[in-house]
């Protein structure tokens, strides 16, 4: 009712692929694969406006004063391609063990961050900026690797241990300062000069920011999961299995982007951990199996 223009987003697929069996029980692979996603939502701000001047604190005069705040409406000007290789290494269960080395190598860019239906922060009164707002989306990663298997212990009756290592490059973010408001639009999405920027925190983050939207690459992610299971017969067609889940076995720090606010004190200083992200937790656990 608002856009008659407006369509479903869509993304178009192309993978090519190869596998190939080395010995009885290993295989390899590699696979690439391209996504093309076009007329992606975007929002933009149908009542823009101008701040006074570039000081923060100034005041925005909308195009229509009868409208206090933004009025955004769901349009079709976004793009995102999307590029991985991805290679594999398997070996199927067979001499009481089973493992698997994946890694993909990815590239996920384009003039939206792709988070939801995003804003564009460059929007000038009508003119969305595009252009100036191209750059990694939030969710790339460029290394993504992955080590899993699982093994009988000899000589224990049962005693068996699983376990997956990950190793993920860090997300993007902008550097900014929200001293000022240089287009004077009413955001901060202004990215700094490129170079090398520095924290004075406790936790600091240094980076080397590429002026763009997304610029900055913050802390990646490792960590180690393990299982030690055992399982006893219990008669008549049933089993007790017992079992230890240890979740972050290296009990590494897994934190969360930095601000990228230059006139924040926590500026590139490193304050909470990743969503998800524990310190070394274990849990036991029982099953009857029957």
């Amino acid at each position: 009712l608002d856009n008659p223009d407006r369509v479903i987003p869509h993304t178009d697929q192309i993978t090519a692929g190869y596998e190939r069996q080395l010995w009885n029980t290993i295989s390899v692979s590699a696979d690439y694969v391209h996504a093309r996603a076009r007329e992606q939502f975007m929002l933009q701000d149908l009542n823009p406006g101008l701040r006074t001047t570039t000081s923060r604190t100034a005041p925005l005069v909308r195009i229509n004063p009868a409208y206090t705040g933004a009025v955004n409406q769901p349009i079709n000007a976004g793009s995102i391609d999307y590029d991985a290789l991805e290679v594999a290494w398997v070996k199927r269960f067979a001499s009481d063990y089973s493992y698997r080395v994946s890694y993909t190598l990815g590239n996920s860019r384009g003039n939206t961050n792709g988070a939801g239906i995003p804003l564009s922060g460059f929007q000038v009164l009508d003119n969305l900026n595009l252009e100036m707002n191209e750059g990694p989306t939030n969710v790339d990663r460029r290394h993504n690797l992955v080590v899993s298997g699982q093994a009988l212990v000899p000589k224990t009756g049962g005693l068996t241990v699983a376990w997956i290592a990950r190793a993920l490059s860090g997300s993007h973010f902008t550097v900014i300062d929200s001293t000022t408001d240089p287009d004077r639009n009413g955001t901060f999405a202004e990215p700094l000069p490129s170079g090398s920027y520095v924290s004075t925190g406790k936790n600091p983050w240094n980076v080397d920011f590429e002026s763009q939207r997304n610029g900055a690459t913050g802390p990646g992610l490792f960590q180690i999961d393990m299982r030690l299971g055992y399982r006893l017969p219990a008669g008549s067609g049933r089993a007790l299995d017992m079992f230890v889940d240890v979740f972050n076995l290296t009990n590494r720090a897994n934190f969360e982007n930095p601000t990228g606010d230059r006139r924040s004190t926590d500026f590139l200083n490193l304050t909470a951990l990743r969503a998800g992200a524990v310190p070394t937790t274990a849990q036991i656990g029982v099953r009857l199996q029957f």
